[in-house]
């Protein structure tokens, strides 16, 4: 004997209501979290360090990055500018590091600043990653270009005392170089 469609689906719908019914009326023991009193947390207090701002040296425009060296010096890159400037620990400005160019050191379009130790190479140079390191008076200055064909954008450094080794994106994954290699060369 065959049950009719209609009445096994009422059927369906009736227990599963009732267990819905069943499910909402029992009573749980809910653990409540204790209030926060707010007195009870710290103040933080804030005092502003220094700033940068524009001078005769450093109009502010499209800041890219800022990056804070071991030493304390503080290298702004600027994405339209083209350029990197940096900044003693205190805000005030040092130097231009790089500037917009097609020649040694200057950078051909707005590259990415990878800071390992006193190490600092932009990448995505038209295919050059552009090393500077600082000099006796700890600005940094141009060392060489270094013309790899990488298979994707740079993401970062490793350097022990030379410029030998870079992490490299290459479809999402990042591949280490111990050396690099020398068909990047």
């Amino acid at each position: 004997m065959r049950k009719n469609p209609a009445s096994a689906i009422a059927s369906v719908i009736c227990i599963t209501l009732c267990l819905i019914l069943v499910g909402c009326s029992s009573e749980t023991d809910v653990d409540t979290e204790p209030e926060i009193s707010y007195s009870d947390i710290p103040l933080v207090d804030l005092r502003h360090e220094f700033s940068i701002s524009a001078s005769d040296d450093y109009i502010p425009a499209s800041v890219a990055q800022i990056i804070v060296d071991d030493e304390g010096r503080i290298l702004v890159s600027e994405r339209q500018e083209k350029a990197v400037h940096q900044f003693d620990s205190t805000g005030t400005y040092v130097a231009r590091v790089a500037r917009s160019g097609r020649g040694p050191g200057e950078l051909s379009q707005y590259a990415n600043g990878h800071l390992n130790g006193e190490v600092l190479v932009m990448s995505n140079n038209n295919g050059k990653l552009t090393e500077y390191r600082p000099n006796d008076a700890g600005v940094y200055s141009f060392v060489q270009d270094h013309a790899y064909r990488l298979p994707g954008p740079m993401r970062g450094i490793r350097s022990e005392g030379e410029f030998t080794s870079a992490y490299v994106a290459v479809d999402s994954a990042q591949i280490p170089f111990g050396v690099i290699p020398p068909d990047f060369t």
